[in-house]
């Protein structure tokens, strides 16, 4: 394959997606009550980083740098030095809101059309973005052409999204009848525990060397999501919000109810790990 230096035109998918995280950028970590974090994290021990220091690794669609601060505190604690990390997204606040790290840079870039050439990164990780992707199939055939033979591809996604359950207890206490559930970014892909893997292999990878793990996020951080239920970033509760302060109040009451009595954010994600 070609090296894609420009980025695709952005779709009014894309330019939807990069308003919501626009305003999530800032607060991002908070506000997801640090669960894709944690998922970077449970990825990592499940398929470790490379340990040569001179080694290309690729934070894809990073986000403000979720799987590179997840990748530092791996070498940190296993008093390993830090190899160069290229963070990538397609949303310009996202790589504004990544703090300064070590051995980290961050640029704008499509996941879709990356401007890295053939066999260039020799461990890449797309943390909680497949289904974010207006193709994932070309995204994944991207991190494909771009990491090198014998390299480690890691991508992670929701099996089940709390703050999306959450969010569909609140709605239907609110209503008092039973309420649709909210929309969730690739859907699908949580549904099928091979569903991911299949992808791979489309993409290039030989089936017997990918792999698909399930694991389960704890966060005890519930202000975050409280925050974010309750905050201008959900469009399903956007008539309630602008509904005037009687039903805001009522709102802000529920959804704080609802997430300190489950008293944690629990979440599970599927990690595929794809060896070139």
């Amino acid at each position: 394959m070609a090296i894609q230096n420009e980025p695709l035109p952005l779709t009014d998918r894309d330019i939807q997606f990069q308003k919501y995280f626009t305003a999530l950028a800032p607060n991002y970590h908070h506000l997801t009550s640090n669960t894709t974090y944690f998922i970077a994290q449970k990825a990592l021990s499940l398929a470790p980083p490379p340990t040569d220091s001179t080694a290309l690794i690729h934070d894809n669609a990073s986000g403000p740098g979720t799987a590179s601060l997840a990748l530092i505190s791996h070498y940190e604690s296993t008093d390993t030095p830090i190899p160069h990390i290229t963070a990538t997204d397609y949303t310009p606040a996202m790589i504004s809101a990544l703090p300064s790290l070590a051995n980290v840079h961050a640029t704008v870039a499509d996941s879709q059309s990356l401007p890295h050439p053939n066999n260039h990164f020799a461990y890449s990780i797309t943390n909680i973005s497949l289904g974010n992707f207006n193709s994932a199939a070309l995204a994944l055939r991207e991190i494909y052409r771009t990491l090198q033979s014998n390299g480690t591809a890691v991508v992670t996604h929701w099996k089940t999204f709390a703050l999306g359950t959450i969010l569909h207890k609140c709605l239907e206490r609110f209503h008092g009848e039973p309420q649709p559930e909210p929309p969730v970014a690739g859907k699908a892909l949580m549904e099928t525990e091979g569903g991911i893997k299949e992808m791979l292999v489309e993409a290039g990878w030989e089936r017997g060397r990918v792999e698909t793990f399930e694991v389960e996020v704890v966060s005890q951080e519930v202000e975050g999501a409280v925050e974010f239920l309750t905050g201008p970033f959900l469009g399903v509760v956007r008539g309630i919000l602008e509904g005037g302060e009687e039903g805001r109040e009522r709102w802000r009451a529920i959804v704080r109810a609802v997430v300190e009595g489950e008293g944690q954010i629990r979440c599970e994600g599927w990690v595929v790990v794809g060896r070139k």
